[in-house]
């Protein structure tokens, strides 16, 4: 862990460990540029599961958008199984023409210590050689409230990576236990979204509907990732 803090974990303030869990060679699960389904039509549908819409933007350090970014992703499913046969929950996807990506999943659950996270491995294109990749893990908080990761064991090899909670969202509160059906968090309940979110739900709505699945997203959460450049350290 000492070497990952030295050579990894200082340049970039978002970057985090990999895991174990990781297994190469997962297949691209884009259904267009920027677009992809990382969760089964089986797991989308189980009650406890429920379609979570996340999306985000990659950028340079100087805040320009990074289109055909790769974005390998994988993660755990809502009781907090990791799959490591079939490739399930795991997939690639590149970013779209404005940096942004959309991935239809369920909500990791949280186990341990540990916050429910996505965990992703971001390599920018060909043309930005001078950026470093970055390993990072993005994390579900309820109320999205960054204390949720302060009894993370992770914290005992890095920081605690605050900036790296989601902003999450529910159109539907929550029953009255506090826990919503669709994925076991009480995310902060949103009466409108931004512009991009709003035509991002509409369209994979309009999907799940064509496909005469009975489903619905009314749970996401957004997450911005800046690259940085070769030869700086924090």
């Amino acid at each position: 862990m000492f070497f990952w803090r030295f050579f990894r974990g200082t340049k970039n303030p978002q970057a985090e460990i990999e895991g174990p869990y990781y297994v190469v060679g997962s297949p691209f699960r884009e259904i267009e540029p920027g677009r992809a389904v990382l969760a089964n039509k089986e797991q989308l549908g189980m009650k406890e599961n429920q379609p979570f819409l996340f999306t985000g933007r990659v950028t340079a350090p100087d805040g320009t958008p990074i289109a055909g970014a790769l974005i390998d992703m994988w993660q755990a499913n809502t009781k907090s199984r990791y799959y490591l046969q079939n490739y399930l929950l795991r997939g690639k996807l590149h970013t779209d023409i404005n940096g942004r990506f959309e991935v239809l999943t369920v909500a990791p659950g949280a186990y341990l210590t540990r916050a429910g996270h996505f965990h992703y491995i971001v390599t920018p294109p060909k043309g930005y050689e001078d950026l470093n990749p970055v390993t990072t893990q993005s994390y579900l908080c309820d109320e999205n409230n960054t204390k949720g990761l302060d009894g993370d064991f992770a914290n005992w090899f890095r920081r605690p990576r605050y900036q790296n909670t989601v902003n999450a969202w529910t159109l539907v509160p929550s029953p009255s236990d506090g826990k919503s059906v669709e994925s076991h968090y009480k995310f902060p309940v949103v009466t409108s979204l931004d512009g991009e979110t709003e035509e991002a739900l509409k369209r994979w709505n309009k999907l799940l509907e064509a496909e005469g699945s009975g489903l619905k997203v009314e749970a996401g959460g957004h997450m911005d990732i800046k690259l940085t450049k070769k030869g700086r350290w924090l």
